[in-house]
């Protein structure tokens, strides 16, 4: 069975190879993009929904929250995944009325991001190696 893509957007190079590099591992295929608006264009010219998105909090230009309002206005009900170095309890708030599937925290866990796309994609995801 093909595995859905995850969507890795993320401005830091090395937390975007450093993710990519984990999930490939784990069996999935992966699109990366530096930009909220690379991920947004990107996300336009395709037809239906990706498997999920993880999306950064904090990018240059559009904000993780801003980039999954115009998902959402756009009409893809594509699971996210927003992740941050912190979130407070306003953003906190802005993510759940977005609509975001889950919070997590950087540092990331890698059982707690695999559960969580597991959770998004509703397929098991086998146990891995540990990544470093």
């Amino acid at each position: 069975m093909n595995s859905p893509n995850v969507t890795i957007v993320d401005d830091d190079e090395a937390v975007r190879h450093s993710l990519q590099a984990l999930l490939e591992a784990a069996g999935l295929p992966v699109d990366a993009y530096p930009t909220g608006e690379d991920f947004l264009a990107a996300a336009a010219a395709t037809t239906g929904d990706r498997g999920c998105v993880i999306l950064d909090q904090h990018l240059p230009g559009l904000d993780g929250i801003e980039i999954l309002e115009r998902l959402r206005e756009s009409g893809s009900r594509t699971p996210v995944i927003l992740i941050s170095a912190r979130f407070d309890p306003p953003t906190r708030a802005r993510a759940a009325q977005a609509g975001a599937l889950v919070l997590l925290e950087k540092p990331l866990r890698e059982r707690t991001l695999l559960d969580s796309i597991e959770r998004a994609l509703g397929e098991a995801i086998p146990s891995g190696r540990a990544f470093a």
